[in-house]
């Protein structure tokens, strides 16, 4: 069966803003989510949520793993 995804079709995502009553366009990077004081503010309070309730603790890097570089 031939989809969009093995054709190389893809379409954006797009977010319906209650506060606008519009759409807008899903953030293609970390910088430009980072820009934005409402997803700042959203992610900032998402990271506060999982430390208060204990749900993931942060671990040192070790030599064999790769993160890479947010660019």
């Amino acid at each position: 069966m031939q989809t969009r995804s093995k054709s190389g079709i893809s379409m954006p995502k797009h977010i319906f803003s209650l506060a606008t009553g519009s759409f807008k366009s899903e953030p293609s990077s970390f910088k430009e989510v980072v820009s934005d004081p409402k997803s700042k503010a959203a992610m900032t309070d998402e990271f506060d949520a999982l430390i208060c309730k204990e749900t993931w603790e942060l671990v040192p890097l070790t030599n064999a793993q790769n993160i890479g570089f947010l660019g």
